[in-house]
């Protein structure tokens, strides 16, 4: 495993319609977008995990 400060990279090149390459690229710009912001379906659902896991232990403090 490097822990090199940047990712290596590949080099990949394909000839594709260019509605399908404008369709990969605002698919890629969107979810960096929202992965910046902290809204993934994944993040989203871990936030939820953590707020649930936070309110069991706090239900635990009031039992007898």
């Amino acid at each position: 495993m490097s822990n090199s400060p940047t990712p290596s990279s590949r080099s990949i090149a394909f000839t594709i319609p260019t509605h399908l390459a404008e369709a990969l690229q605002e698919t890629v710009h969107d979810f960096l977008a929202k992965a910046a912001g902290g809204t993934t379906p994944a993040q989203r659902a871990a936030e939820i995990r953590a707020q649930d896991r936070d309110a069991s232990l706090d239900s635990l403090a009031y039992l007898p």
